[in-house]
This record gives C-alpha cells, sequence and structure tokens, in this order.
C-alpha cells in the first residue's frame, strides 16, 4: 500500500496548516482511492506555530486585548498558547503580523511590536502563578515564535512592554519603531521586567537569515511588508545602528547571527538583550509533531506553503521537511504562488513543485478558493504520480 505523508505549513490568509493537510490529503485520497494518507500539519515558527504546539503537547490558549501592528490606536484580541508542562508560547504574528495590519497604519516605519511584548508580559505573570517550576531547579520556558511579523522595529516595541527605554540624544523616551531606530542614542533597562532573568526564551526563526545585508531583515524582507526602496535603505541604516549600540552595550555582535533578521530583527536583539538562544522554528515544530517517526514506510511526502520564493530556503517549512526526508523518498512542494527563487528547493531535492491556482486569478480569488485550488492540485498530482507507481490506481 502507498503511504503518503501530507506535512504543509499554512497558506497564509487562506488556510492554516491543518486545513492545508485535510485539502492536500483529500485531492491524494480521490486520486490514489487505496493509499494511506498521513497528516502532519506544521508550521515554522509563523502563524500556526501554537496550535501545532498544543496539538502535540497539549495545553490551552490565552487570550488579551493587545496593541496591533498599528498601534495603540488599532488594539486587536491575541491569543498565546500555554502549554501542559507550563510552557509559554507566544507568537509574534499574533499581535504584531502582517496579516493584521491595517492599510494607512504607516508601514514598517511605523509599526510596532509593542503587542507581541504585552503578550509575552502576561505570559510570564500567568507562569509566576503556577506550580512552582524553579522548586524542581527548572526555570520559566518561554518560547517566542517570531515568523509572520508586520514590523521592522528590532524588537524595539516588544522590550518596551517589557520595561526597556530607548532614548534619544536628549533623553527622551522614543516609541523606537522601524523609523526611530537611527536616533537611538541609549537604552535603559533598569526597570525590564524582572522574571525575565529566570526564564530560558527560546527564540523559534522561521527564517535563518542575518540581520543586515541583502538577506537580511530590510532588505529581503522590507519589501514584502510594504517597504519601498528608500524606507528598506532607511530601515537597513536604522539597524546598523541599532546593532552597534547592542555591541556597545552587550559586547555581542548580533549582525553574526544566524536568525538575527527573523521578525524584523527581533531575533538578533531579543538574542542580546534577553539572552534568547536562536534556533530554527521548522524543526522545532517538526519534533514536537513527530514528522520523523512518521516517515517510516513513506512512499512519498507532499508540503507546501502560501509562497514558495527564495525567501523559502532561510529555513521554510519546505525545506526543513526535505532535509528531514533526505532521499529516502520524493518530496512534492504545492505552492499557492510561486516566486523568484523558488526553482532552488529542485536543486535541494525537492522532486516537483506545483503552484495551485490553475490560472489567472484575482488574489481574493486564489484566497477565497484556496481550498478547493488545493485539492484539486494534489489531485492531479496524485493521478500523474499514480501511473508510475506500483499499487498506484490512479483512480478517479
Amino acid at each position: 500500500m502507498l503511504k503518503l505523508v501530507v506535512a504543509p505549513d499554512s497558506f497564509k490568509g487562506s488556510l492554516d496548516s491543518r486545513q492545508a493537510a485535510a485539502a492536500i490529503a483529500r485531492g491524494l485520497e480521490a486520486a490514489l482511492p487505496d493509499a494511506e494518507t498521513v497528516r502532519v500539519p506544521l508550521a515554522d515558527g509563523g502563524e500556526g506555530t501554537t496550535d501545532v504546539l498544543l496539538a502535540a503537547a497539549g495545553g490551552e490558549k490565552q487570550f488579551l486585548r493587545v496593541q496591533g501592528p498599528g498601534g495603540a490606536d488599532q488594539p486587536v484580541e491575541a491569543a498565546w498558547g500555554r502549554l501542559a508542562d507550563g510552557t509559554a508560547v507566544v507568537e509574534v504574528a499574533a499581535a504584531s503580523g502582517l496579516p493584521i495590519a491595517r492599510p494607512g497604519d504607516g508601514g514598517p516605519l511605523r509599526r510596532t511590536s509593542f503587542g507581541a511584548g504585552q503578550l509575552a508580559r502576561q505570559a510570564l505573570a500567568v507562569a509566576d502563578g503556577a506550580p512552582d517550576r524553579r522548586a524542581n531547579g527548572r526555570k520559566r520556558r518561554l518560547i517566542l515564535a517570531l515568523g509572520g511579523s508586520a514590523t521592522v522595529d528590532g524588537g524595539c516595541g516588544f522590550l518596551r512592554a517589557l520595561g526597556y527605554r530607548f532614548l534619544d540624544a536628549e533623553g527622551k523616551e522614543l516609541e523606537a519603531v522601524g523609523g526611530e531606530l537611527i536616533r537611538i542614542a541609549a537604552v535603559d533597562a533598569t526597570h525590564r521586567d524582572p522574571r525575565l532573568v529566570e526564564t530560558d526564551i527560546l527564540l523559534a526563526c522561521d527564517v535563518w537569515s542575518p540581520l543586515l545585508g541583502a538577506r537580511g531583515a530590510a532588505r529581503l524582507f522590507g519589501p514584502q511588508k510594504g517597504a519601498g526602496p528608500a524606507e528598506v535603505e532607511f530601515l537597513e541604516a536604522g539597524l546598523l545602528h541599532l546593532a552597534e549600540l547592542t555591541a556597545g552595550y552587550t559586547g555581542m555582535a548580533v549582525q553574526n547571527f544566524s536568525g538575527g533578521g527573523a521578525a524584523g530583527g527581533m531575533g538578533a536583539f531579543l538574542a542580546a538583550w534577553l539572552g534568547g538562544r536562536l534556533r530554527r522554528g521548522a524543526d522545532l515544530v517538526l519534533e514536537a509533531a513527530g514528522l520523523r517517526e512518521k516517515l517510516t514506510g513513506a512512499t512519498a511526502v507532499f508540503t507546501g506553503e502560501g509562497r514558495v520564493d527564495a525567501g523559502t530556503m532561510e529555513g521554510k517549512t519546505p525545506l526543513a521537511v526535505l532535509r528531514a526526508v533526505g532521499r529516502n523518498c520524493p518530496v512534492f512542494v504545492l505552492a499557492g504562488e510561486l516566486g523568484a527563487g523558488a526553482d532552488r528547493l529542485l536543486e535541494t531535492g525537492a522532486a516537483g513543485i506545483l503552484a495551485v491556482v490553475p490560472g489567472p486569478v484575482s488574489k481574493e480569488e486564489a484566497m477565497a478558493r484556496g481550498e478547493e485550488y488545493l485539492a484539486a492540485a494534489a489531485r492531479r498530482l496524485g493521478r500523474m504520480l499514480g501511473r508510475f507507481w506500483a499499487g498506484g490506481t490512479g483512480g478517479e
């Protein structure tokens, strides 16, 4: 019997990873009714990370009204996860993500990660009310999932929510949004939340890119968040300035950190200021979901995400799945949209990449009909593959 492992990420704005896995499985089962399909919804440290970890480890969601990426005038209802062992999981995207950014909010020069910091502050408070982990020699544990942010503020908003102050040359406190990074002259950490030093912080990065340069937070990801060419260079200069300032306080050269470019520079600066440990988010989720164990005996693996492009090669879910599978069986990638650099997955070992949308349609239609398009694409792929596999029916 064919064993088909379905392990996608979310298709942003259209389907979460559970819905995407269900749609792909449905299409494959229609084409190959005798096959066994195994669904393993995944995430890469971006949207959906909390849900996948809760499904794997047990626990519950907590909700809080916080500032959205547009600031205090644009509040959002956001959730974070408390795992069964007391570990807190906070997704930056839940409070400061691109999908919830609103038109007219000033773009990446004005957006803030403050709301994500508010979620983390509540997570620390709830941990204080839990059985004392420190009595057993265990610190609080906080997983920060950095993917999907709308911001390029170096995590300054997040840090402000936890008591840090960013001052200009005259000692005036700044909001420290992306457009103000270049003006920061001093950092005051005297009033930071004292629970931070008693917390083990894991930074789950959706990309393994550096802070600066062509693959960095501003130049590679700034345009995706709405920054024009001049804004990109202004943000790059601001991040460089903050990196130099941070080195003076911490002695750390954050521009050298792999993963430092995640979430608009949050990876770099939360590692330096909070002592957070940087880790590939996709690898963390793959382990929690038990993907490697479920690959045993697999005939093929099907993964995917909303957009496959050069950014996918920085550590997104399809690349992580390819690495986990190795040469054991073919891996097929389904993409809502193909961008420049998508073919690099073929060079890495993907057996094929298939665009989901069947023809020229609006982005709105593609999002609205995402489940239908994804299932149909999986069915077409399953019928083709069924012709070549011994035991595959290729049926209707």
